[in-house]
């Protein structure tokens, strides 16, 4: 399974870098940053872009806000909202 999520493309590579360091740092799930293969991503169900609200601003972020549509601690499907909070980069390089 891992085999098929190898990324080829830089961009590729640092967008599931990057997926994989959120995931762990806000406790996701699998299923709550993925699709399986059957599945069809669904922007009312399943995370994106428009998820993520970096706070107060780009620039200068000191936390970021991910607002999960569906989750499994949701089963209302109402949204939830996860804070993360930023790091110094000496702790991201380590990771």
């Amino acid at each position: 399974m891992i085999q098929t999520i190898i990324p080829t493309s830089n961009h590729a590579k640092a967008s599931i870098n990057t997926a994989m360091k959120v995931a762990f740092a806000a406790f996701l799930c699998c299923g709550e940053f993925t699709l399986d293969e059957k599945e069809t991503f669904n922007p009312a169900i399943h995370l994106s872009r428009n998820s993520i609200q970096f706070q107060p601003n780009i620039q200068s972020p000191t936390h970021v806000l991910i607002s999960l549509p569906a989750s499994k601690s949701d089963p209302f499907r109402k949204g939830v909202s996860i804070v993360v909070a930023a790091v110094l980069p000496l702790v991201l390089s380590k990771l």
